[in-house]
């Protein structure tokens, strides 16, 4: 039996006293055949499953399986996952300073460049797979995608687009309290079509431009309302601890887990009518709701922290540049309030259709209610984070070397050119 207690339980967790916070980065990236350009498959010599493989004889890695089949690698609080068409993950530990950020990324390319040396792949860090469609791309053999792609047709025209094809850059932060958890949900969804903006690389679909500087986002406007983007909640309650579990359980569910084997129940019903025992065969378990929270895609979603799933991923040189603008303005309560003086103003469907507008024209979208871009806007929300690690810095809780993480970002803000505008000069060179 499921209770209250336990639906509010995986929130009620995450609070921490500001000065213990930490952060993390996910950052998502293609693996392809050298010669071809194309997604490697799971098989074979070269595939995915042997890459797995290396990073574990090689750098110890620790495998993790599902049903027989290897689905990550763990190694002090790291992990590397597999996403639905193959998309290479690393999730790096929970760690107090952006300068452990960079150096869990720098470790990583080390051993991807190991991997180059060894395997006929290259790295592809855009933001959607550029040469592919679902159609062509290698599906990962992980067992809960199976009901994934099945549904996911049901719900949405891009789903499949979205699980085979995207690939994003993350930022996981913590909260310090009900409250907090609350402003930081509304402020970070607010804030989240200027993050499209900045970090926008997804402008070319299937081997041409596409007329979208990020497709990804585009891609996520279609994939399934229920679960994704902006819930209407987020701007019209409190945006409490209950208030994201009610969303949550009414959003239509994928699976449980039964005798360690996913038991797909899509299309069944939702997470309340499992807890009143409205889906034929199946009772509520507190790890149910676990897994449920698990596949929910909101633009901030809550896992007990907060993970901020706005961006394209980017370079390499640039990964470290949304944890550091999320740190800033998120980790300061003066910083967090002049970001929220820019766009508390905006309603829900100012919000939704500036998301549409930047996927198309990133920092040349039209603000909401006024004339001119967010151009400017994505430079103020820059300049306050920068101001907001300097600010961290001489509290001690920061690296003097922090802001230099945003110089990309203070570039594309003051001049407008974009990580897509880069990426379709390089596709028109050849």
């Amino acid at each position: 039996m499921v209770t209250k207690n336990d639906l509010l339980a995986p929130f009620e967790k995450g609070p921490r006293l500001a000065a213990e916070r930490v952060i993390g980065a996910e950052y998502e990236k293609l693996l392809v055949d050298y010669k071809t350009g194309l997604s490697i498959p799971w098989d074979g010599k070269y595939g995915i499953e042997a890459v797995m493989k290396f990073f574990s004889d090689s750098f110890g890695w620790e495998p993790y399986e599902e049903e027989g089949v290897i689905i990550a690698l763990k190694r002090n609080g790291q992990c590397i996952t597999l996403e639905p068409g193959g998309q290479f993950e690393m999730s790096g530990a929970p760690v107090k300073s952006l300068r452990e950020v960079k150096g869990e990324l720098d470790n990583h390319l080390e051993e991807l460049g190991a991997l180059s040396e060894s395997f006929p792949v290259r790295v592809q860090w855009l933001g959607l797979n550029s040469r592919q469609t679902p159609e062509t791309a290698h599906w990962m053999p992980k067992p809960r995608y199976r009901t994934m792609r099945r549904y996911m047709p049901t719900v949405g025209t891009r789903g499949l687009q979205m699980m085979a094809l995207t690939c994003t850059v993350q930022v996981n932060l913590d909260i310090t309290s009900q409250e907090d958890f609350a402003f930081k949900m509304k402020l970070g969804t607010r804030v989240g079509p200027l993050i499209t903006a900045l970090f926008a690389n997804s402008p070319i679909m299937n081997g041409a431009p596409s007329g979208f500087q990020s497709w990804r986002a585009h891609v996520w406007h279609d994939v399934d309302n229920a679960r994704c983007g902006m819930p209407r909640f987020v701007f019209d309650t409190d945006c409490g601890f209950e208030d994201y579990a009610n969303w949550a359980l009414d959003v239509p569910m994928y699976f449980v887990k039964r005798h360690h084997r996913y038991v797909d129940i899509a299309g069944k019903g939702t997470f309340r009518h499992l807890m009143a025992g409205r889906i034929s065969g199946h009772h509520a378990e507190p790890e149910d709701w676990q897994l449920h929270l698990s596949t929910l895609f909101p633009d901030v979603r809550a896992r007990p922290h907060l993970e901020f799933r706005q961006a394209d991923v980017v370079p390499p040189e640039a990964i470290v540049a949304l944890p550091a603008l999320c740190k800033g303005f998120i980790y300061d309560e003066d910083a967090a309030q002049a970001a929220w003086d820019l766009v508390k103003r905006w309603s829900y469907e100012d919000c939704l259709q500036l998301s549409r507008d930047v996927a198309k024209h990133a920092v040349r979208a039209s603000r909401p209610g006024t004339l001119g871009t967010v151009q400017g806007l994505c430079a103020e929300l820059v300049r306050i984070a920068q101001w907001g690690l300097e600010r961290q810095v001489h509290a001690g809780l920061g690296d003097a070397t922090d802001t230099a993480h945003l110089d990309v970002l203070h570039h594309i803000a003051a001049s407008g050119e974009t990580f897509a505008d880069k990426t379709l000069a390089a596709f028109a060179a050849g």
